[in-house]
């Protein structure tokens, strides 16, 4: 039976106006994958009529494949990394679709960060808080937190400790995700390298930071 109400840190996809999201969602579909190996069960935001729409789609008989191969391009799909997806990234690829935390992991990967936070800036927002309702975990903020990554490869501390302490204040939605646990040893990170650059008062403040984490 679905929850009546939802709590107060995860936001309604299909509600999400917020300032520079409402454009974009007007022409682009908004897709959530729970990606397995033999099938994906998906919630698609439809931007022209606001209706959330989830189908399953099989891997083994070519219907996900045909899903996207019409589905108009391009859209963005969230998902987190997982070993049997590599054919996966490439399909959406070839039909113009995007993956931004996908890409934006492979650019960290590479030693990239720059690349990263390109691939994942429009993964940013209100959006990233929306609710996929058939799983029990209704998100990871995967993408939050290899946001936070990048950051820390940039050397910038300070923005990649506003994205670890992102997912801290959401533990509504993050439940029991691994992003939770390391999100405290990322945040210690972030304040100490915050605590590398900075003089004088500023230095204790993020020493203390670093520490309390």
């Amino acid at each position: 039976m679905a929850p009546t109400s939802a709590p107060l840190d995860r936001v309604d996809l299909a509600k999400v106006i917020d300032q520079g999201s409402e454009e974009w969602s007007r022409v682009m579909f908004i897709i959530g994958c729970d990606f397995h190996s033999r099938f994906q069960q998906i919630a698609m935001l439809d931007p022209a009529t606001g209706e959330v729409i989830k189908r399953r789609l099989e891997h083994e008989n070519g219907e996900a494949k045909k899903f996207y191969a019409t589905l108009p391009s391009p859209a963005r799909v969230g998902m987190e990394a997982t070993c049997d997806a590599q054919w996966f990234e490439r399909m959406l690829r070839e039909h113009h679709h995007e993956l931004p935390a996908i890409r934006g992991e492979a650019a960290l990967d590479r030693k990239n960060p720059a690349e990263a936070l390109h691939e994942l800036q429009y993964a940013a927002g209100a959006i990233e808080l929306g609710v996929i309702q058939f799983v029990s975990n209704n998100s990871c903020l995967y993408p939050t937190y290899i946001r936070g990554e990048a950051y820390l490869a940039a050397g910038q501390g300070k923005s990649a400790a506003d994205e670890f302490q992102k997912i801290l204040d959401h533990s509504g939605i993050v439940w029991n995700c691994w992003t939770g646990a390391l999100a405290h040893l990322g945040l210690a990170r972030a304040n100490a390298l915050r605590a590398k650059s900075a003089q004088g008062v500023d230095t204790d403040a993020a020493r203390v930071r670093a520490l309390a984490a």
